[in-house]
């Protein structure tokens, strides 16, 4: 194909995947060293209500990760979605860093490990934070407290915490620490704007949990629909400490 004049044409097109991970959000800084990650399950994963219950009680949603060296957490990351794409500007969320109880098997009877005491926690409030649209992607709003898929929403958040005082965390490449954390989300009592904390495809050491806020008395591992297990999306960084080691990237059968 050539112009009127003789010359060679292109044509201009794009072509896209949505088996491609989405390129990193441009939104956040991303001065420090990845400490922990797990990355979001995209497509294919759920948003998980991290906000409250039919009932009105606050959720809290929980996931582990681990220290191999002593340093401050300067940087939290997560990977969200809003129920039906309704985002509310005047959301609060309290992040928490916990103890970790370990997995315990007492004869026949296993019970999951799960968070302990709160070590850290900390609000933020509108201009606390970064919202930045990750990617375009249909993915399903479910409730792990019912547990019931609630409907869809069509846009996945990376959002970008920096606390003013980092939790100081403790662990050596010898003597590792687990640590979980958790997440909360507050919006207008009554209104239909929900907060879901989307699934990884990548795991680490035990099942997310779920528990009744604020402070939950009792922890409930989270599966989905049919019963999977299901681990969080989350990034912690620090400019002290190397990057975490590698981890399996699909959950234990």
């Amino acid at each position: 194909m050539a112009d009127p004049f003789g010359n060679p044409l292109s044509i201009t097109f794009k072509v896209t995947t949505p088996t491609n991970e989405p390129p990193p959000p441009p939104c956040c800084p991303e001065t420090n060293g990845v400490k922990f990650i797990q990355h979001p399950q995209v497509p294919g994963g759920l948003d998980v209500n991290a906000t409250r219950n039919p009932a009105g009680q606050p959720l809290v949603l929980a996931d582990d990760f681990q220290c191999t060296n002593t340093g401050p957490v300067t940087d939290i990351h997560l990977w969200g979605s809003w129920l039906q794409d309704r985002i509310d500007p005047n959301v609060l969320f309290t992040l928490s860093i916990w103890s970790d109880v370990p997995k315990k098997t007492n004869g026949t009877v296993v019970v999951s490990s799960h968070p302990g005491i709160p070590l850290w926690s900390e609000p933020f409030g509108p201009g606390e934070y970064y919202q930045c649209l990750y990617t375009n992607r249909v993915e399903q709003f479910y409730d792990a407290s019912l547990p019931a898929i609630m409907g869809l929403d069509t846009n996945v958040y990376y959002l970008c915490f920096y606390p003013k005082n980092p939790f100081v965390q403790q662990g050596t490449a010898t003597a590792t620490t687990n640590y979980w954390l958790s997440v909360s989300a507050q919006t207008a009592a009554g209104s239909q704007q929900l907060f879901g904390w989307h699934t990884s495809y990548e795991y680490y050491n035990d099942t997310a949990v779920w528990g009744n806020g604020p402070m939950p008395p009792t922890w409930t591992p989270m599966t989905d629909p049919q019963g999977i297990p299901l681990s969080m999306a989350f990034k912690v960084t620090t400019p002290t400490n190397p990057p975490c080691p590698a981890r399996p990237a699909t959950h234990p059968s």
